[in-house]
């Protein structure tokens, strides 16, 4: 018989290696569409590329799996291309919403990161409103690796699930 105290262990060590997410969230209430399409865009920073571009894959990824058709963008605050530009992109694609990623505050210590918080924004495209916000973070040392992107990714798709997005086909939606 195993010890309780290998599994508290072994979870105690998963976490260390995998870090925190935590997701805050608001919906608007009167936002009831079924969102098939997501152009995302996320927003990065010299410092962070790496983990920014393999968040936006993750988010891409997961969103995929819930039968969203995903196109990615990601634009670097340094570029010259002009907002309207990715507003082009947008509308080009055909989506339903844009979901916006950006990154908000960053926290290093001997020069590893060791936290990020960043601003989700979905927008229904012609729409006046956000339709869902949310604010993400992840602390430790999964952030510094790139090996919490996954995690992030998984974390904030299930809290769009759980605040009531539909997300996908109708028919991939309402399958058991």
């Amino acid at each position: 018989m195993r010890s309780p105290y290998y599994a508290v262990l072994g979870l105690l060590l998963l976490t260390a290696l995998t870090g925190c997410v935590s997701v805050k969230s608001n919906v608007d209430p009167q936002f009831n569409e079924q969102v098939e399409s997501i152009y995302l865009v996320s927003r990065s920073h010299s410092s962070i590329d790496g983990f920014i571009i393999a968040l936006t894959q993750a988010m891409a990824s997961q969103l995929a799996l819930q039968g969203v058709r995903v196109e990615y963008h990601i634009s670097d605050p340094m570029s010259l291309e002009l907002e309207q530009n990715v507003e082009a992109k947008v509308k080009e694609f055909g989506g339903d919403a844009m979901l916006l990623i950006v990154p908000t505050e960053r926290s290093t210590m001997d020069g590893l990161n060791k936290s990020v918080t960043m601003d989700f924004a979905l927008i229904p495209v012609g729409g006046e409103r956000i339709a869902w916000r949310a604010e993400v973070s992840s602390e430790g040392s999964g952030f510094g690796d790139l090996g919490n992107t996954n995690g992030i990714a998984e974390k904030a798709v299930g809290k769009m699930l759980e605040d009531g997005i539909r997300l996908g086909t109708a028919q991939a939606s309402s399958a058991p």
